[in-house]
């Protein structure tokens, strides 16, 4: 069996995969949906996106496939991951690389496997969407191109989860901003008014509404 090859920017794709939050993360009805479509498209049955991470591949989703991971040392991704191409494997029984390997000689007893690779927003490799079978089979040109599409729809989704991570930091500061100001308004002890483009009252901390000997129904709405 041969091990896959460690890339040699492999720091920078392990950070771009730490950056994504996307291993371990929760299940995602858009990439099981996108594995069902390749499992009708291909006829096979089992469907992989695969992450490859520092010492094991990690399946973001996953059909006809107990484990939730495997050790990278004998994935097949990892191999796309160290060239940077698309892997078809016709027949691991005939592949020196993979004829011996745990995933081929016992479950899931892997035959056939074709993976093209999947990136980060920056291009980072990150691991393949991937079709197996417990048979050999051919894959020709055409399915080739299918296959590399769903790996490109995969991108998109991957790029989506990073937009998702962004919007939702975003909507975490805007909140803290908000608390701070408040407390500053609320606890404040000065008298803070705050008014509108016509001059009328808007909001009144409670400070200035001890000052000034109202509350806050009675100055709220006055020019």
């Amino acid at each position: 069996m041969k091990k896959p090859e460690i890339p040699a920017n492999e720091a920078q794709r392990l950070a771009s995969l730490a950056e994504l939050q996307l291993l371990d993360s929760a299940p995602d009805p858009a990439f099981d949906n996108l594995a069902a479509l390749a499992q009708s498209v291909f006829d096979t049955p089992m469907v992989l996106v695969s992450i490859v991470d520092k010492d094991r591949q990690w399946f973001k989703t996953r059909i006809g496939l107990k484990s939730c991971s495997t050790g990278r040392d004998i994935s097949f991704c990892g191999h796309v991951i160290a060239d940077g191409h698309p892997l078809i494997v016709p027949d691991t029984h005939a592949d020196s690389r993979f004829a011996d390997n745990p995933l081929v000689t016992g479950e899931p007893y892997i035959r056939f496997y074709a993976g093209a690779p999947i990136h980060a927003p920056d291009g980072a490799l990150l691991g393949t969407f991937c079709v197996l079978d417990t048979k050999p089979r051919d894959f020709n040109q055409r399915e080739r191109e299918q296959l590399l599409a769903f790996a490109k729809q995969t991108d998109h989704l991957i790029h989506y989860h990073q937009s998702e991570l962004a919007r939702a930091a975003d909507r975490t500061a805007s909140k803290r901003i908000l608390a701070r100001y408040q407390a500053i308004f609320h606890e404040s002890a000065v008298g803070i008014i705050r008014i509108n483009g016509q001059g009328e009252i808007r909001e009144v901390n409670p400070y200035a509404l001890k000052l000034l000997g109202y509350n806050r129904q009675e100055l709220v709405g006055e020019n």
